[in-house]
């Protein structure tokens, strides 16, 4: 990336210093930061920027004067961001990829004036959920609807990155000064092939030694399941994980084995007598919380959007 040595408005930036107004940023500085900090040493960086190591340490000397602190921690060589440079790094990751989408616009594309609105989903909340949460979408004249499904790490990227414009998953995601709503909470349920030699007589101890099939690690409905089964004394036979709520009952519905899974994922598959339900759980509950980053919803274009999708979050 070719960066020209330009001056900007700190309103325009986003950096301090010092708690007062920095008038002037030199881009240059700023990227070998970031290249810094991407690559992990100021070696690395310089066959990257193919650059001495001393222009490139001189640099970031310069911009750490410039903006009156430290960015990196130096203990024994290493440079390790501090606080202050985490929060430098992560607004010269949304300059810098704003720089890499302006190269990537395609100037014959016609300009669309529909308002751009991207969701990112956690992989394990039940889809039909999010298509009942946002068929209004769709139909909208005015809206062109982007979905982006990942793990809560991953959601949490593209917060940061500015790929997504609200996230929903199970647990509060991002950074402190996002914005995060607990929308609702549900019960999970116990499901099993309908030929699973199991009754739900003596459920929940039923299930212990039964074969298994778990969300994957990282989401809190995971977390939930597994202190279900330490606090009642279950040892299930776990046959394998996955994120997605529609492919765990994909093969229940094939394999003599048992999930908990939200009450909202079973609809067509139970009343098909494709799984059978051995019991509500209480004791796990999916939570559907929305995170917004750092912005004022009732100064945006999004503000309508996000009323009426909250409220259908309600209704269900």
């Amino acid at each position: 990336m070719v960066l020209a040595n330009v001056k900007v408005h700190l309103l325009e930036s986003g950096l301090s210093l010092g708690g007062e107004k920095m008038t002037d940023l030199n881009y240059n500085q700023l990227y070998y930061f970031y290249v810094v900090s991407h690559e992990g040493s100021i070696k690395k960086a310089c066959k990257k920027l193919n650059l001495s190591q001393s222009t490139v340490s001189g640099q970031i000397r310069t911009l750490e004067e410039n903006l009156g602190n430290d960015l990196f921690d130096r203990n024994n060589k290493k440079l390790v961001l501090n606080a202050y440079g985490k929060e430098v790094l992560f607004k010269a990751n949304k300059i810098f990829r704003l720089g890499e989408e302006l190269i990537e616009i395609e100037p014959s594309e016609p300009e669309s004036k529909r308002i751009q609105l991207r969701f990112g989903f956690q992989n394990v909340l039940p889809k039909n959920l999010i298509a009942s949460l946002t068929d209004f979408l769709w139909v909208d004249a005015e809206i062109s609807t982007h979905f982006f499904f990942g793990q809560p790490y991953q959601l949490n990227q593209y917060l940061e990155e500015d790929k997504v414009d609200v996230a929903i998953s199970d647990q509060p995601l991002g950074r402190s000064s996002y914005h995060s709503s607990l929308m609702r909470s549900e019960p999970m349920i116990a499901v099993c092939h309908p030929d699973l030699n199991v009754g739900s007589d003596d459920f929940p101890s039923s299930l212990d030694r039964l074969p298994f099939v778990s969300f994957s690690l990282g989401s809190q409905i995971r977390k939930e399941t597994d202190f279900f089964f330490e606090i009642h004394g279950l040892n299930p036979d776990v046959i394998g994980s996955m994120d997605s709520d529609d492919q765990i009952l994909e093969i229940i519905s094939r394999n003599p084995c048992f999930s908990i899974v939200p009450e909202l994922s079973l609809c067509e598959r139970e009343r098909e007598g494709e799984v059978r339900v051995l019991g509500k759980i209480n004791d796990i509950l999916l939570s559907y919380w929305m995170t917004l980053p750092e912005i004022d919803i009732s100064k945006t274009k999004y503000q309508n959007i996000f009323k009426k999708f909250s409220r259908r979050f309600s209704m269900h």
